[in-house]
């Protein structure tokens, strides 16, 4: 046998599998775009038919599963991301934003933090966990990530810097009363 061939044929038939996944998630982008969730989980699947060890699939369609709240199932995405990628931060994000729907919020916020572990540039993490730190009473840690998110560029936009100061400010008085 020519096994040069043989290597140029495989070679040939990855590129093939590489281009097919690649067209998948470009329709599951734009399906998911329009909100055709159920298309999305269709395309996100396909592609992980041919190619199981893709972490960011599995979030993607993770995200697509909890738009239609099967949240159930969007965990599991995510977790199997996690599984095949411990240093996809977004997966992270993508099962805690998942836990807070559920209301579930310590889980959230072990989430959030195993997600600024993998990627402290996450400034909207920063948000969520001093959202969700509020709901677990845990005040000094709430002002901590309201403080580092905007001193570090958060709300970009007047309006959500404004709001985020608020919040902060409001926390800070809470707190100072809460110790006196």
């Amino acid at each position: 046998a020519d096994w040069s061939n043989v290597i140029r044929l495989t070679a040939s038939q990855r590129d093939q599998q590489d281009m097919l996944v690649n067209a998948y998630v470009a329709r599951a982008t734009l399906r998911a775009d329009e909100e055709d969730w159920q298309g999305a989980i269709a395309d996100y699947s396909a592609a992980l038919d041919i190619k199981p060890d893709f972490a960011e699939i599995y979030s993607n369609r993770g995200v697509a599963r909890a738009a239609l709240h099967d949240f159930g199932g969007a965990i599991e995405d995510h977790s199997e991301a996690i599984t095949r990628n411990p240093n996809y931060a977004s997966a992270y994000v993508n099962r805690g934003n998942v836990y807070t729907k559920l209301g579930e919020f310590a889980e959230a916020v072990a989430d959030y933090d195993r997600a600024l572990d993998h990627d402290s540039t996450m400034l909207d993490v920063y948000l969520l966990r001093g959202r969700l730190q509020i709901e677990l009473d845990q005040l000094e840690a709430a002002i901590h990530d309201f403080d580092y998110y905007l001193e570090h560029g958060g709300g970009e936009h007047f309006q959500n810097q404004a709001e985020v100061e608020a919040w902060r400010d409001n926390l800070q008085e809470r707190f100072s009363s809460e110790h006196e």
